[in-house]
């Protein structure tokens, strides 16, 4: 669900520009604007479960530096401040 916030725009944008002759206007509006509200709603979600439940989440994908003493990974990390920008952003 965190990362569905993420790429549904993504995945809407490409959508729209690669399958426009396909899609024409109002299919590609059509799929634009329903991304953006699903990504929208979810960022909700996240914000009610992130900054009102207290539960941070942290998402690892792939190891960047892997030393003896030094991990670095590469990730996702939604904390209060991440929700709060996912809802500034997805909705204006």
């Amino acid at each position: 669900m965190y990362l569905l916030v993420i790429f549904f725009p993504l995945i809407g944008s490409i959508l729209s520009g690669f399958f426009k002759n396909l899609l024409r206007e109002k299919g590609c509006v059509f799929i634009s604007i329903r991304c953006m509200l699903y990504s929208t709603f979810i960022s909700y979600f996240i914000l009610f479960e992130v900054a009102f439940s207290n539960s941070v989440c942290e998402i690892i994908s792939l190891n960047w530096i892997d030393c003896e003493s030094a991990f670095v990974n590469w990730g996702f990390y939604f904390d209060s401040l991440t929700a709060i920008m996912l809802i500034v952003v997805n909705t204006v």
